[in-house]
């Protein structure tokens, strides 16, 4: 089972969640709206993977602050993840607040309260603490919200595979071009 773990002011109708679904078999993608607040959007992807009828081993796919979490989940329950363009800096990322607001809606910046900041410092994980086995990390240069360059530092620290495009902006716009891959990672972790 693929779980899709949507970024900051999307949803689990994002394009990219739309793209696993028409790429793989029906019921194997699953993609749950996760709230604003990041405790409970960690428990929602947990409720997720353990209600869903299928027992198969789980792949994570995280997009931004859903890579994030994702990261998270890998390094506590072990799912392995494929992280496309993640946020590794939450709290400094959010901090840029004019670069954020061309980006997200007014009422989703709104919405993000001063304890999820809090929360947010329970979900981090140092860089050389990160298992990099079963972890894949996208990275496209372009990104024009997130500094590709900190997160590219973030990674090698543990020497993860992180593989680099030049095009497809923040909204991996270019994930269509991922899908062999994405299902060749999903193929080995399911014979495993």
């Amino acid at each position: 089972m693929l779980i899709y773990c949507h970024g900051f002011s999307s949803s689990g109708q994002a394009t990219k969640a739309q793209i696993l679904r028409e790429n793989f078999p029906a019921g194997s993608v699953l993609a749950p709206d996760l709230p604003y607040e990041p405790l409970s959007a960690v428990e929602t992807i947990i409720k997720t993977a353990r209600e869903s009828i299928r027992k198969s081993e789980i792949l994570l796919v995280g997009s931004s602050l859903g890579g994030f979490y994702a990261l998270h989940l890998h390094q506590v329950l072990g799912w392995p993840a494929l992280l496309l363009n993640p946020t590794v800096d939450p709290i400094g990322d959010t901090g840029r607040r004019e670069q954020m607001e061309s980006h997200f809606e007014e009422d989703a910046l709104a919405a993000w309260r001063d304890e999820y900041t809090d929360q947010i410092r329970t979900l981090y994980h140092p860089a050389e603490t990160i298992d990099s086995r079963n972890l894949f990390v996208f990275l496209n240069r372009n990104d024009e919200l997130l500094d590709y360059k900190k997160a590219a530092a973030y990674f090698k620290v543990s020497n993860c595979r992180v593989t680099f495009s030049d095009t497809g902006g923040h909204r991996f716009e270019n994930f269509i071009t991922l899908i062999p891959t994405v299902r060749a990672i999903y193929d080995e972790i399911r014979r495993r």
